[in-house]
């Protein structure tokens, strides 16, 4: 915006403020008559005032303290478990005390935060909920944590936190004089708190320096997440960010927040910038006319800052707020630079660089994220090249002579030396060079591996392929992104032995390279995604030989174990899904033991019993599956009571119910079943009702209404298990087990001619779904089952495409190879063959075309028992029926030997 159309726009603002709603009306009517663009940024800023109460660049606190607040807590007074010491702090919302535990369980200081009397409107009430929802989906070092929450006796929520004693961020490091390289590992802390809550889907769209506490220990936490907003819910009045404009502070905010627009990830980037830009210079990026609220917006909107360098040590810059005018020589005592001269040279080049990438006003010029800014910083503080310039020879050689000053000196002195006439002889001179060079080349050459690596995976694979991961027609681009990226990344392990962070990189990339080939949406390649799991697990495995002890190569380590037990037994290897999964949890559980508060670890943990309860039961093993289960829900519910209403930890345990009703009806436990499914889905519905925007949440449910509909199925109750698949077919994304199941309970109501519609329409979706993943054994068995019920269906509705249909199953199961001990998928064919063998016997009960083709319908309605029979068979002698199937075998029994009365009849 134009300086001449800023200062039309703040004439009508301040013509129109004073004027009711029909006196605007009518001015904007008559002075924007032509430019309604203009009308509607007036109508912004008047609605924003309206809302503020004139309240916009002052902290909410300024606000507060006007209102007519009563009884507020004195010290000594009991909240819940809770004495008040004494009042820290206020807010927009509420006052924060210092308090300790009053209930003799054990003694602890906490900050309490709790809502002031005469906030408690709905609005606010449902501001603070959120703000206690979000800080309990959040565990990390930097974040202030939320140790327990409730109701106070006159009916207002509070939530305990943990307490800081500390500085703002500024004030830490200027107190202590840090070196502005002390200064940036310091604020790589704040930007691994904010990556972290970007990673929850949570934007904090309030930081700076009063919101990140220092302690005397030197670790910032990151506070006050009040008018956080949570990325996948939709708009509202608890978290809009226009509703929000008068608790933000507009010279932190982004232009896009004072703006009114929707607040983003990129917005807590521009926060950092301004945060970064202070920590470095002592002043505000921003020259402000005056601190009239508009001066501040327009600044924010429009005003270009300066570089860094240029700043530091000029008369004409005002110090931040709250700080006092002095010397030019301050900021450089402040940071033990020695001279405001070497500050700039400090600050000119990579660090100005560095700081208005992050403060761009666009938001898609910015960092693209945290991780890609703290990236840039690491790399400035290692001496390599950030990403945010210009990658010119010049630039780089400059790095390069700075990593190596020894390296270039000795060179400059050979040189040197050369010339001078020394007493070398010409063979060690060039010896001397040579070693020289093959230095250089060294370095050049780790240097180049390293920023390869990092450019690969962050760009080339992993940011490109996400971007275009669900265009239509992608395919053949991104099995193009992989191929190319093995190829290099089996170029960096050929070279990366000796180097641990190199080889822990190479590992977390072959990991994702593993996801991006197989996994629910990626390429269908589970061969290439185990190759590249196995590559990942080995890299993994050496560094543990080095160092045993490290605890984030043993989480990843777990986590690749997980995946690739996962992956092989989806393939149909039993043995190797057991071993990789048992691997997981001999890691995770001491991990557990040593560290109970936290959770990420106990839910990796939690994926580790769930999947070993999955696989034994597939294998035959029932009560060990039930008791891998259980175990999974003891271990989640040993979390600190405050843990255990994050949303991820609930979910777990839902998984851990519903997979326990899932062997419950093996074992012939139908009501335990019912029951563990009901309360599977009863966890999921409350999530689903608390985060009605979240996708996973609503599937979830739906899956678990599936469950729930099959086992009642199972128990006879068709007409109830009918309702249940039904819904889940307006619900799902990929309703094809769903039209499996409404299939089935059509049958067993005698409505066949509508049960192989369904059946047909999931036999089309799985078909689909096998040629993206061929060697995938469940989606096999998926196409089975249907190809199965089409047959039956079709046999009994004497339809002529019936024996082809028929041929075609059988062939496709006989062309199915399953492990011996691999229970589930027997049993399964089993049932299938035996399906088959009635379809044969209904075929030729039904006035086949031909004598001879009804005496052929009766051999192969014969060799369809005997494979069931002999299937059977086999699984009792291995001790892998379960008690449900135990009457199979002499059911098996007796239909072979019908089958064959029926061929010596047929004769």
């Amino acid at each position: 915006m134009s300086g001449g159309r800023w200062e039309r726009l703040e004439q009508l603002f301040h013509a129109a403020l004073p004027l009711d709603i029909e006196g605007r009306a009518a001015l904007l009517a008559l002075e924007c008559g032509g430019d309604p663009a203009l009308r509607v940024e007036v109508e912004r800023l008047l609605f924003a005032s309206d809302r503020a109460g004139g309240f916009i660049q002052a902290p909410a606190s300024d606000l507060s303290n006007s209102l007519d607040l009563q009884h507020e807590p004195a010290a000594g007074r009991r909240i819940d478990a809770y004495r008040v010491i004494r009042e820290i702090g206020r807010g927009g919302m509420g006052a924060v005390y210092l308090a300790e535990r009053a209930d003799g369980q054990y003694e602890h200081r906490v900050a309490l935060k709790l809502i002031k009397r005469g906030m408690d409107t709905e609005q606010v009430l449902g501001r603070f909920r959120a703000e206690r929802q979000i800080l309990a989906s959040l565990d990390h070092a930097n974040i202030a944590r939320l140790l327990d929450g409730g109701t106070s006796d006159d009916g207002l929520p509070y939530f305990a936190m943990e307490y800081i004693e500390g500085q703002p961020i500024d004030v830490y490091a200027d107190a202590r004089r840090l070196p502005v390289d002390d200064r940036l590992r310091l604020f790589l802390h704040v930007c691994s708190a904010v990556a972290y809550a970007h990673q929850h889907l949570i934007v904090h769209r309030d930081i700076k320096p009063l919101n990140i506490l220092v302690t005397a220990d030197g670790v910032p936490k990151l506070l006050d997440f009040g008018i956080a907003k949570v990325l996948d819910a939709g708009p509202d009045e608890v978290t809009a960010t226009v509703t929000g404009l008068r608790l933000l502070t507009p010279e932190y905010a982004s232009p896009e927040q004072v703006e009114g627009r929707r607040a983003t990830t990129a917005s807590d980037v521009y926060s950092l910038g301004v945060v970064l830009y202070e920590l470095l210079t002592g002043c505000s990026p921003y020259r402000p006319r005056s601190r009239d609220p508009l001066d501040v917006v327009e600044a924010v909107r429009t005003t270009e800052p300066e570089r860094p360098s240029s700043v530091v040590g000029r008369a004409d810059v005002a110090p931040r707020a709250g700080r006092r005018a002095g010397r030019s020589g301050d900021r450089a005592d402040a940071t033990s630079a020695g001279s405001t001269e070497r500050l700039r040279r400090q600050l000119q080049g990579d660090l100005d660089t560095i700081v208005l990438a992050a403060l761009r006003k666009e938001p898609g010029r910015r960092y693209p994220s945290v991780e890609q800014l703290a990236g840039d910083i690491r790399r400035y503080l290692d001496g390599l090249p950030v990403q945010a310039r210009a990658d010119t020879f010049g630039y780089r050689a400059g790095k390069f002579v700075r990593r190596n000053r020894v390296l270039v000196a000795a060179g400059v002195l050979l040189v040197l030396t050369l010339l001078g006439g020394t007493a070398a002889t010409v063979w060690q001179a060039r010896d001397a060079r040579a070693q020289a060079e093959v230095a250089r080349a060294a370095q050049a050459r780790a240097e180049h591996r390293f920023n390869d690596l990092r450019k690969l995976a962050r760009a080339v694979l992993f940011d490109y392929h996400d971007a275009i991961k669900d265009l239509r027609g992608s395919t053949p681009v991104r099995e193009r992104l992989v191929r190319d990226g093995l190829g290099y990344l089996d170029g960096l392990a050929r070279e990366a032995q000796g180097d641990p962070s190199l080889q822990r990189e190479l590992a977390g990339a072959y990991r994702r390279m593993g996801d991006v080939q197989g996994g629910a949406r990626g390429l269908g390649d589970s061969e290439g995604a185990v190759a590249s799991y196995t590559k990942a697990m080995r890299i993994l495995d050496a560094l543990l030989r080095a160092d045993s002890s490290d605890v984030r190569t043993r989480r990843d380590a777990a986590g690749v174990a997980l995946a690739l037990g996962e992956l092989v037994w989806e393939r149909g290897d039993l043995a190797g899904g057991l071993a990789h999964s048992q691997r997981a949890r001999g890691i995770l559980d001491p991990l557990v033991a040593a560290d109970p508060g936290n959770t990420d670890l106990r839910l990796q943990l939690s994926a580790a019993y769930d999947l070993l309860g999955q696989i034994s039961l597939e294998a035959g093993e029932i009560a060990r599956a039930v008791e891998f289960h259980r175990a999974d829900m003891r271990q989640l519910e040993l979390a600190p009571a405050a843990e255990q209403r994050r949303p991820a930890l609930r979910r777990a345990l839902s998984v851990a119910h519903g997979h326990l009703g899932d062997a419950q009806v093996e074992s012939g436990d139908l009501a335990g079943a019912l029951r563990s499914q009901h309360q599977s889905f009863a966890i999921r519905s409350a999530l689903s009702a608390e985060f009605p925007d979240n996708a996973d949440y609503e599937q979830m449910v739906s899956s678990a209404r599936y469950y729930e509909a099959s086992v009642l199925g199972r128990m006879g109750r068709w007409r109830e298990a009918l309702t249940r698949f039904r819904q889940n077919l307006a619900d799902e994304p990929n309703p094809a087990f769903s039209h499996a199941r409404v299939g089935e309970a059509l049958e067993h109501l005698g409505r066949r001619e509508e049960s192989l519609g369904h059946i047909r329409e999931a036999f089309r979706i799985h078909a689909q779904e096998l040629r993206a993943d061929s060697a995938n054994l469940f989606k096999r068995l998926a196409l089975a089952e249907d190809q199965s019920g089409i047959c039956r269906l079709l046999a009994n509705l004497g339809r002529d495409e019936a024996p082809a249909a028929c041929a075609g199953t059988a062939a496709f199961v006989a062309g199915t190879p399953v492990e011996p001990t691999h229970a589930f998928p027997r049993a399964f064919f089993a049932a299938i063959w035996s399906v088959l063998g009635e379809a044969y016997d209904t075929l030729a009960a039904r006035r086949p075309p031909s004598p001879a083709a009804g005496r052929e319908y009766r051999v192969t309605a014969r060799d369809m028992y005997r494979r069931s029979l002999d299937t059977w068979a086999d699984l009792t002698a291995r001790g892998l029926v379960s008690p449900t199937d135990t009457g199979r075998l002499s059911a098996a029994t007796r239909a072979v030997a019908r089958a064959e009365d029926n061929v010596r009849l047929a004769r």
